[in-house]
């Protein structure tokens, strides 16, 4: 329901860590939570309980969402929180008392703070970080954001026509909404038209919208959906709605388009920033921490870090995987999706992502393999000619990243993987010092 990739929950992760506290509640345990702190004295009660999310973050809190199906037939989208250092007893619990979100949430209660069990419960739309929902979901609201914008004639849209379907939800981070559109002209005429809605935090917004009207004063940029409207102070931001065919970064067949990526991925490096003011490079110390259950793992993680390449810098889609393209019906083109982290900066990591991607979806791929299609397309449509040295070098910290990944996530067989993902990061470095190339 959240829109994520699922996979296979590993609760115990925490513990192995060193963060006992930290251990998200079973399910049977969700259930008595929120029957107890979210549903009170409903004679409605839990009926199925699904784990749909997972985010540890070590010595600070574990973040986990639960699909619940109650025994009126509705379901919600349950988000609890693990506090390790008290912060529970300190949350400001004023965002959650909005009479609009007790609607929304129902029969569920918004929110709940358990100070003396370190927990934060909420129902989503109740987000503390997620203001916008509410706004979004307010037809009059949101019909007049976009007739005010130009996207349509003013009084033209059927509000209580106005539908939401919810694509994906990252608790405090963002949600994807499906938005279906009934339009009636001033003749009569009706039409049905989509729209993408994107809620994210409203600092998140500001930078966006910023890095995409920066890059579209200066380039024809048709590469992803395109920006109908903003309210920053709300956290939103509407797109266009691509009929789009996307692929699945769990599949290998996914990778038979690393060509077409790659002209792709060069077309938006072709772009290339007015001014710049230099990448900063700073260690991940909290991906290291993910690894202290094994001191001498920790420690090779540690050895992993950003370099720069000696490419100039370009405007970077920022999480290039799969699953951030989609095509076009019929064979049309390849589209770029979410620009979330749109920003300038070193090419080397976008390209990095994908090849990392390939390499650990399929242990015998050997780097060549990976990179071989994806950087002849890019090369074909003027991405930067980096060296295969620096390449291999971005892809180590990248693999590295995916194993912190598996981890952060909880997943089962977590460790083995990061393991596995971590020698090979090893062996690509030292290829690259067997070159006699300096970093």
């Amino acid at each position: 329901m959240t829109g994520l990739r699922r996979y296979e929950r590993d609760r115990e992760l925490p513990a192995i860590g060193g963060d006992e506290a930290l251990v998200p509640p079973t399910a049977s345990e969700v259930s008595a939570l929120v029957e107890e702190h979210l549903l009170g004295e409903s004679l409605v009660t839990v009926a199925s309980v699904t784990w749909e999310y997972a985010r540890w973050k070590p010595g600070v809190s574990t973040t986990a969402v639960h699909s619940v199906r109650l025994s009126d037939g509705t379901e919600r989208l349950v988000t609890i929180k693990c506090y390790a250092d008290g912060k529970a007893a300190q949350l400001d619990q004023r965002w959650s008392t909005d009479a609009r979100l007790f609607e929304l949430c129902a029969p569920l209660r918004p929110a709940a703070i358990l100070p003396a069990q370190s927990l934060a419960l909420s129902c989503f739309p109740a987000d503390r970080k997620l203001g916008g929902v509410p706004r979004l979901l307010d037809p009059r609201r949101t019909a007049r954001t976009l007739e005010e914008c130009g996207w349509c004639e003013e009084r033209s849209i059927r509000k209580r026509r106005l539908a939401f379907e919810l694509l994906r939800f990252k608790p405090e981070h963002r949600a994807v909404y499906a938005m279906h559109v009934d339009l009636r002209s001033p003749d009569g005429t009706k039409s049905a038209r989509k729209l993408a809605a994107r809620v994210l935090p409203p600092d998140a917004v500001r930078r966006i919208v910023a890095a995409r009207e920066r890059l579209q004063s200066r380039f024809a940029f048709d590469l992803a959906p395109e920006l109908i409207a903003s309210d920053s102070a709300a956290g939103l931001l509407y797109e266009a709605w691509l009929e789009l065919e996307v692929f699945d970064p769990s599949a290998l067949a996914s990778f038979a388009e690393s060509f077409d990526a790659g002209e792709l991925l060069g077309q938006l490096h072709s772009c290339r920033p007015e001014q710049f003011s230099g990448r900063q490079l700073v260690e991940n110390r909290a991906r290291v921490d993910l690894f202290r259950f094994d001191p001498e793992l920790a420690e090779r993680v540690a050895l992993h870090h950003p370099r720069r390449s000696s490419a100039s810098p370009v405007w970077r889609h920022g999480d290039f995987h799969p699953d951030q393209l989609g095509r076009e019906h019929d064979g049309g083109r390849l589209r770029l999706l979410d620009l979330d982290e749109l920003s300038v900066g070193d090419p080397a990591d976008d390209l990095a992502s994908w090849i990392a991607d390939r390499l650990a979806l399929d242990p015998s791929c050997e780097f060549a393999d990976a990179a071989g299609e994806l950087l002849e397309g890019y090369r074909r449509t003027g991405g930067e000619r980096l060296s295969h040295s620096e390449i291999e070098l971005a892809t180590a910290n990248a693999l590295v990243d995916l194993a912190a990944g598996a981890l952060r996530r909880l997943e089962v067989g977590a460790v083995e993987k990061s393991r596995r993902l971590i020698a090979f990061a090893d062996q690509l470095v030292e290829s690259h010092q067997e070159s006699g190339c300096s970093s």
